[in-house]
């Protein structure tokens, strides 16, 4: 049997007792958490809730990990010269080369300068091996964006204002990537599937 790729990478990333233990930690923290929230729920009586950093819809008896994951980019300008109540800040001198998702505009005849920074918000997602999880891409900032993710063998394509959405089960603990192609390096993601 073919062992799954994004689990047998993960494996060899973390061959170490601090992470085993931070792994362990992580787990029971939100084994507590999702007891005590199974709890708060059925003394209430609703059985929908939030868990980790997506919401649990239930779906045939299985939990569905919902996650709304926003494309976006943070801007940054000044001057040279300084404006209003900002005092004059220099251009780099040794300014990283522009990427797609890290992008440096030098000063304009003005003393105006930027740079601006590609992301996906959040992140990072936390779910349990064999958690069904939806992950629904909306389109904010940036006219489009080709979004790659681990195990999908077809790339996302998103418009502003769209949303879309990946399906997956989390069969094997490990890290899921998503990236947005040619906005890398800030424009990356993760889905940790943590052991149950």
């Amino acid at each position: 049997m073919e062992r799954d790729p994004v689990a047998v990478k993960f494996t060899k990333e973390t061959k170490g007792p601090v992470l085993a233990a931070l792994l362990a930690g992580l787990s029971a923290h939100l084994g507590a958490c999702s007891a005590e929230t199974a709890g708060q729920a059925a003394s209430s009586g609703d059985r929908a809730g939030s868990t980790r950093a997506g919401s649990q819809a239930q779906n045939g008896g299985a939990a569905e990990q919902v996650f709304h994951i926003a494309t976006l980019h943070h801007d940054g300008k000044t001057n040279v010269n300084g404006a209003g109540d900002h005092s004059p800040e220099p251009f780099p001198a040794t300014a990283p080369k522009n990427s797609g998702g890290f992008i440096v505009t030098p000063p304009n005849q003005k003393g105006e300068w930027s740079v601006r920074a590609f992301a996906f918000h959040p992140a990072q997602v936390v779910v349990r091996q064999g958690d069904s999880v939806a992950l629904n891409f909306m389109g904010v900032q940036g006219p489009a964006h080709t979004i790659a993710i681990d195990g999908q063998q077809e790339q996302l394509s998103l418009k502003r204002g769209e949303v879309k959405t990946v399906r997956f089960v989390a069969d094997q603990p490990g890290v899921v990537r998503f990236t947005s192609v040619g906005r890398e390096p800030t424009m990356q993601g993760s889905v940790l599937v943590l052991p149950r």
